[in-house]
């Protein structure tokens, strides 16, 4: 099993205590932002990364690439501005979810939010597993996973 957290340098203290006492090992992935959003108060570095501590677990699939290295920075341009305030760009699930599982998977998501998770688990012929709180985002997943997927069967559980 891996685990994955996108979170800000404000929470990565408490996710990697319980990572080190719950898993066999862990490390972090480096999202960088050449891209970030600016400024506003023009006080402090403005904050180009996203740190995704991981961890693993037990018996866990690492798709390791064959061609070089698995660099743990990942340099992915921010896309323009979403419906939710940390959308994640499509890229950083993806190559998470590409690393550690093969096909047919199932991916959890415990914090959806605009369903970037979902979409990437779609185009990689994972089975997502989510969960949001908001009303409001859940009708944005909706409404994203039918316009990208109309084939798609949605089920309302």
């Amino acid at each position: 099993c891996a685990v994955y957290v996108c979170t800000s340098q404000w929470l990565v203290q408490t996710i990697w205590e319980w990572m080190w006492k719950w898993s066999d090992f862990c490390f972090y992935c480096v999202w960088c932002k050449p891209n970030p959003m600016p400024s506003l108060s023009k006080r402090h570095w403005t904050w180009a990364t996203e740190l995704i501590p991981y961890a693993v677990r037990g018996k866990h699939i690492s798709n390791f690439p064959s061609d070089g290295h698995a660099l743990n920075w990942w340099a992915i341009p921010k896309d323009k501005d979403t419906e939710h305030p940390t959308e994640k760009v499509l890229e950083v699930p993806t190559r998470a979810i590409q690393f550690s599982s093969n096909k047919g998977a199932i991916i959890f998501d415990g914090f959806c939010g605009s369903g970037t998770t979902m979409v990437a688990c779609q185009n990689l012929n994972r089975k997502c597993r989510a969960i949001e709180i908001s009303p409001n985002y859940c009708a944005v997943i909706l409404e994203r996973m039918s316009t990208a997927f109309p084939e798609l069967e949605i089920k309302r559980l």
